[in-house]
């Protein structure tokens, strides 16, 4: 009893944190519904072929031939006018047709005629666009910056970060940054870019007789000077850089070298840990550049500080290592594969390929049981059991089907 309500507990505040309050449900008649996650009853009646969790207050739903949304009421939105019905996101989905996007507000209603040859993700409220070659953004109420008449601006464009989206431009192929209101910054320009991180963001430009990288932050302003053969983003406030004299070195955000190595760099900076190559295998170096011998065939950075590593076993099974960012081994099993995390969960593969997940721990949370399993989305992850049954679980392992 103690436990339920532990648990009980934990899930309410697992709520009260996403505003999830509908969970997939499969019914003994291999339809879905929607239930209420803690007491698993009907939310809405209407039953369908197959869902996908609640987003952004919208799940897209299929019956038949049909699919559309239904809203946190259970009303049917868009229903059978689009082709493609991705999650929304910033209050927005974008639909298509016959590779034309467009998007739609969770009433319906079209934000932007569907003339866009390619998307991307919503970034710090804005998604970069294609019209015909051209590339600008839009943002969550139809809006679009970085257009000229009719015209996008840009050859490429990314997401924003720190506030500042990298664009390429059309003429010369270089790079700049533009901020949300689709100025770009001061007229740089630059050969490379990177996208800013902490505040900074790596840039190539002639330095001398050669061309080099530094650090500019968002006002343009070099605050580490073009001085590097190549250099990757900031994270927890380090970066790697190649020094004139090929050497890799870990510096922070005031340039000062913390350490540097010779090893190869395969991977930047990444929770604690670069991946190199030492002796034609995998190892890791530390943030204070010191060489972290665990040999691998091959490496893996699934997220959240963890690591793995692919070995031989003694059965000569490549069996994956899970550590942390200190390499040392956080899990109490070995797995055949190790996949990225999603949601704060990461699945894992052993026993044949079964499945089951990872917290940010490394600790085997909900067991590999599972025939099959699709990453977390939206609190949510689909699983398939031995019979063939596919159904849904959420972060505490409860599966969402009728016994």
């Amino acid at each position: 009893m103690k436990k339920l309500t532990i648990l009980l507990c934990a899930v309410a505040i697992h709520l009260t944190c996403t505003s999830q309050n509908y969970a997939p449900f499969l019914k003994k008649n291999g339809k879905y519904i929607f239930v209420y996650m803690l007491e698993k009853k009907p939310a809405f009646e209407k039953e369908y072929d197959d869902v996908r969790p609640f987003s952004d207050g919208m799940a897209w739903v299929k019956r038949g031939n049909e699919q559309g949304y239904i809203d946190n009421k259970g009303n049917e939105i868009a229903f059978n006018k689009y082709e493609t019905y991705p999650d929304f996101s910033n209050g927005v989905a974008a639909v298509s047709i016959k590779g034309k996007y467009g998007f739609i507000d969770r009433t319906g209603k079209e934000i932007t005629p569907l003339r866009y040859g390619d998307v991307k993700k919503f970034s710090e409220g804005f998604c970069a666009v294609r019209d015909h070659q051209y590339w600008g953004f839009v943002d969550s109420t139809g809006k679009e910056i970085c257009i000229t008449g009719t015209n996008f601006e840009y050859k490429e464009a990314w997401a924003f970060h720190n506030g500042y989206a990298k664009v390429q431009l059309l003429a010369g192929g270089k790079f700049t940054y533009v901020d949300k209101t689709g100025k770009q910054m001061g007229g740089l320009q630059f050969r490379d870019a990177r996208d800013f991180s902490e505040g900074l963001a790596a840039v190539e430009v002639m330095a001398d007789v050669d061309y080099r990288y530094g650090f500019i932050d968002v006002s343009g302003k070099f605050v580490i000077p073009a001085k590097y053969k190549a250099a990757w983003r900031f994270s927890d406030g380090i970066a790697v850089v190649t020094k004139e004299n090929n050497k890799q070195a870990l510096i922070d955000k005031n340039g000062k070298e913390i350490a540097d190595f010779s090893y190869k760099n395969e991977s930047g900076y990444y929770h604690g840990l670069v991946a190199v190559k030492y002796d034609g295998k995998f190892s890791f170096v530390n943030n204070k550049g010191k060489l972290v011998k665990y040999e691998g065939e091959a490496y893996g950075l699934p997220g959240e500080g963890l690591v793995y590593l692919k070995k031989l076993d003694k059965q000569g099974e490549r069996m994956c290592l899970v550590f942390n960012n200190e390499m040392q081994p956080v899990s109490d099993f070995l797995y055949e594969f190790v996949f990225d995390f999603h949601d704060g969960w990461a699945r894992v593969k052993r026993n044949g390929g079964k499945t089951g997940f990872i917290n940010k721990a490394g600790k085997e949370m909900i067991p590999v049981q599972y025939y099959s399993a699709k990453d977390f989305s939206n609190g949510f992850a689909k699983v398939s059991d031995m019979t063939g049954k596919n159904f849904y679980i959420d972060v505490f392992g409860r599966e969402f089907f009728e016994k």
